[in-house]
């Protein structure tokens, strides 16, 4: 009979019968889950105003029936980080998720480990279930706090560094060559994670070194075959770290491309539409601040129509090129240039307001110089121009007057 701490007595081979352990570990596994709840309540959770905050930016619209933006709300500047911003999602998402699945494979494996080796310790499965309990729970903190990029990726260095130093220790004697299975696969997912290579470079010495440590120092069966086997695993990682780093160049690289597109004018190089109109209030709020007045110039090929009519598109867009470039070349330094609907130019800047009629003949001899129109009709400009303190008027008011002044509607 096996007398018990708290005197209840129980048969020794109940004690040591398979079901018992079952009930056992199924009584640990249930301690680990409500100690991991309890060590999340230590998270700093945001607070429900926040979360409906963040719930009317999503594109879905959560939350009061509508779009989940607000209508009054400013337009978002285009991003100037996109590449940091990228990287640092990316961190932000995938961390906490290896995290968490590395956490809970180890418990389980320990678990497993525990109910499978009747016989053995329980020390060894104790720390790594505790191991594996801080793992989740860092990965809690790390998926709710606002944690700078380098604090991310070291994170994680370390704790793969602690995961494979514990599966080399010798408290995993007992099922050495099982624990350094399971630290080859997590070798092999180490750099999946990350998003540069200075980290995965400076870990990997340590990593070998543990991996070593468990080799040489339980004296496993062919060293130098489980070694190789090893820096294999850690090529594949560095593989799959090379792959993921090109996919987010690929992506940055897009994201780069669709932010020029959304404010470039593709055929002409200039500014788009789109991309003036989010700068002009910028630029209008610079100019008031320092009492200085706004010069809006409107530039129209007022035939272009029939240039496509008579001689194509391509021929349309050669005139729209060639208008593009002379009205680029007459503008002074430092004013914005914009494609301004299908075959107008718009210029943005501080001063007085220019001579429109002296400004039409200079673009127009730009482009009669550039041999566009040789052979077929003259190309005509027109130009109108309008002037005002910043702090007098509105950016929209001059640039309707500008067009009014070239002959054309504005537009309403």
């Amino acid at each position: 009979m096996t007398v018990l701490a708290d005197g209840i007595l129980l048969p020794e081979d109940i004690l040591n019968s398979i079901w018992f352990q079952v009930f056992a570990g199924f009584v640990a596994f249930n301690t680990i889950i409500y100690l991991g709840l309890t060590l999340s309540k230590m998270t700093v959770w945001p607070r429900q105003a926040r979360l409906r905050n963040w719930a009317r930016h999503l594109p879905m619209g959560i939350g009061g029936g509508g779009s989940g933006v607000d209508p009054k709300a400013p337009l978002p500047e285009p991003p100037t980080r996109g590449t940091v911003d990228l990287r640092r999602s990316v961190l932000a998402h995938d961390v906490p998720v290896a995290l968490a699945w590395l956490g809970g494979l180890l418990i389980a494996l320990n678990v497993v480990l525990y109910v499978a080796n009747t016989g053995g310790s329980l020390v060894p499965h104790i720390v790594g279930v505790a191991l594996g309990v801080v793992l989740l729970a860092v990965a809690q903190i790390a998926s709710r706090a606002r944690i700078v990029e380098q604090a991310l990726t070291w994170t994680w260095c370390v704790s793969v560094l602690a995961i494979v130093l514990y599966l080399s220790s010798p408290l995993t004697d007992e099922h050495n060559s099982l624990a350094l299975s399971f630290a080859y696969v997590i070798i092999v997912a180490f750099g999946v994670p990350l998003v540069a290579w200075r980290p995965f470079i400076v870990t990997t010495p340590l990593v070998i070194a543990a991996i070593c440590w468990g080799i040489f120092g339980a004296n496993q069966p062919e060293p130098v075959g489980w070694l190789l086997v090893a820096l294999a695993a850690l090529g594949v990682g560095a593989l799959l770290l090379n792959m993921r780093l090109a996919a987010i160049a690929a992506l940055e690289e897009a994201d780069r491309l669709s932010q020029r597109l959304a404010t470039t004018d593709p055929l002409t190089g200039l500014l788009s539409q789109a991309g003036v109109e989010s700068i002009l209030p910028r630029f209008a709020g610079a100019a008031a601040r320092q009492h200085a007045s706004i010069c809006v110039m409107y530039i129209e090929v007022p035939e272009l129509d029939r240039a496509v009519r008579e001689y194509g598109h391509d021929y349309g867009d050669a005139v729209v090129i060639a208008a593009a470039d002379a009205v680029r070349d007459v503008v002074r330094t430092g004013d914005l240039v914009a494609r301004w609907r299908t075959g107008g130019f718009l210029v943005a800047g501080f001063g007085m307001q220019p001579d429109h009629g002296m400004l039409q003949r200079r673009i127009e001899d730009r482009v009669a110089g550039s041999g566009v129109a040789l052979g077929k009709w003259p190309i005509a400009l027109r130009a109108g121009t309008a002037a005002a303190p910043a702090d007098q008027v509105a950016v929209d008011a001059l640039i309707a007057k500008a067009e009014a002044d070239a002959g054309q509607e504005p537009v309403g």
